[in-house]
């Protein structure tokens, strides 16, 4: 079932996915299945970033259901380019990383996230 009408069962299904285990690729996996949740569908790879990228606009700031990228967390490896979660509001992004074992909510004003931020991308089918 999509959740497209009311925010709050949107950010309530997205937040019953934190403690979920992480998997290759699993962070563009996980903005996947979240962006589904409001009626958006992205190739969500690594190799599709840049085809997936036409969909997206870039903004100033999150809010639910925009894309934040990362680049240069402390535990990113050799060529690992960038890390991508969505916003839940202002403040708080859901991502999937190893790092936190997997689906976690994070706080993106806070050290290390704040210092890797790179920007904001809302689905154009988003935009009002």
């Amino acid at each position: 079932m999509m959740f497209r009408d009311d925010p709050r069962d949107v950010t309530a299904r997205l937040l019953s996915m934190i403690g979920e285990p992480y998997e290759p690729d699993g962070c563009i996996k996980f903005v996947r299945r979240a962006l589904w949740e409001f009626g958006v569908t992205i190739e969500g790879t690594n190799d599709a970033a840049i085809r997936d990228s036409h969909l997206f606009r870039r903004v100033e700031t999150g809010s639910l259901g925009t894309v934040i990228i990362w680049q240069k967390l402390p535990w990113h490896s050799e060529g690992q380019e960038f890390h991508v979660g969505l916003m839940l509001d202002r403040r708080w992004a859901i991502q999937s990383s190893s790092a936190t074992y997997g689906v976690a909510r994070v706080e993106i004003t806070r050290h290390p996230w704040v210092e890797a931020q790179r920007g904001f991308y809302r689905p154009k089918a988003l935009c009002t």
